[in-house]
């Protein structure tokens, strides 16, 4: 297992580097569905922070980058902190964080149920979880590719995860179908 481990994140590496910069519509577009953040934001599972230009722009004052791979940790060329762990580990005090952004990294978590219900217990306003939707016949290919090249393949359905978010103790869960596979979910305390 720790070899497809390593072949599946050296793919992932690759592929940023050759294919996907902070100037990608994926991140770009997602400013128009978080709107205005303030304060401490995660982004968890955040590789190389290619995110972070647009949570700036959307007023974050800090941002933490939360990734199990230190090699994508790397990638990234913006000054904000790097954090090298486990998205399941609880490294935050409760209620440290404003805001956790989960963009398209999910479906990479090893445990991604622990990942939210620990999340849940140390942000102070919402979580946004932006990821494939795996009922839906695009993201069954893609599901059976990651699954392929050796990552753990933990797509949920939109409204499976929905159902997550209430029940891990969020009491506000707001859904949208984004284009494509994709959602975005908004779960706030």
């Amino acid at each position: 297992m720790r070899l497809l481990e390593t072949i599946s994140q050296r793919f992932l590496r690759m592929a940023y580097k050759r294919f996907i910069d902070e100037e990608a519509v994926i991140y770009r577009d997602i400013a128009k569905y978080i709107g205005k953040l303030d304060g401490a934001v995660v982004d968890l599972g955040g590789g190389p922070g290619y995110l972070v230009p647009t949570l700036s722009q959307l007023g974050a004052k800090y941002i933490i980058d939360v990734d199990i791979d230190f090699g994508m940790l790397r990638l990234g060329n913006y000054s904000f902190e790097r954090v090298v762990a486990d998205s399941s580990d609880i490294i935050f005090r409760p209620s440290s964080i404003n805001y956790v952004i989960v963009n398209d990294a999910l479906h990479h978590f090893y445990k991604p149920l622990e990942s939210i219900r620990n999340y849940h217990s140390i942000i102070s306003s919402c979580m946004y979880i932006i990821d494939i939707d795996r009922s839906k016949l695009l993201g069954k290919f893609i599901r059976l590719f990651e699954k392929i090249l050796g990552f753990p393949g933990n797509f949920f359905a939109a409204d499976e995860l929905y159902d997550h978010l209430y029940n891990v103790g969020f009491s506000k869960v707001n859904l949208m179908d984004l284009s494509g596979p994709r959602y975005i979910v908004k779960a706030c305390r």
